[in-house]
C-alpha cells in the first residue's frame, strides 16, 4: 500500500507543505499539537523545532526524536523535489504520543 503524503499548513518552525508523517503529540492539556516530519529526516531537529514551538524544555528533546524514530523510517520513502512516493510504505500504528 502506497501512503500519499499528508499536507501541512505550516507555522513558524515547520514549513507548509507535504509530509510523511503528522504526529498527533497531547502535553497532558488533551490539546493535540501537530508534529510533521519527513521519513529519513533528522529526528533530533525536528524534536527540537517542535519543543521551541510549544515552549518545552529541552528535557523533552530525548522524549520525543525516540517517538519520532519508533513512528517513521530511517529512510526516505518519496522524492521530496519531486513530491512522489518512490518506496512503498508500511501501515503505520497509532501515531498518537501521550
Amino acid at each position: 500500500m502506497v501512503e500519499k503524503p499528508k499536507f501541512y499548513g505550516g507555522d513558524a518552525m515547520f514549513e507548509e507543505g507535504e509530509y510523511d508523517h503528522i504526529f498527533d503529540v497531547e502535553l497532558g492539556d488533551n490539546v493535540m499539537r501537530k508534529l510533521p516530519f519527513n521519513n529519513g529526516a533528522n529526528a533530533i531537529q525536528a524534536a527540537e523545532k517542535f519543543c521551541v514551538r510549544e515552549s518545552l524544555g529541552r528535557a523533552n528533546i530525548e522524549q520525543i526524536r525516540q517517538f519520532i524514530t519508533k513512528h517513521s523510517q530511517p529512510f526516505a520513502t518519496r522524492d521530496l523535489t519531486a513530491g512522489k512516493k518512490s518506496l512503498v510504505q508500511p501501515n503505520e500504528p497509532d501515531n498518537t504520543m501521550r
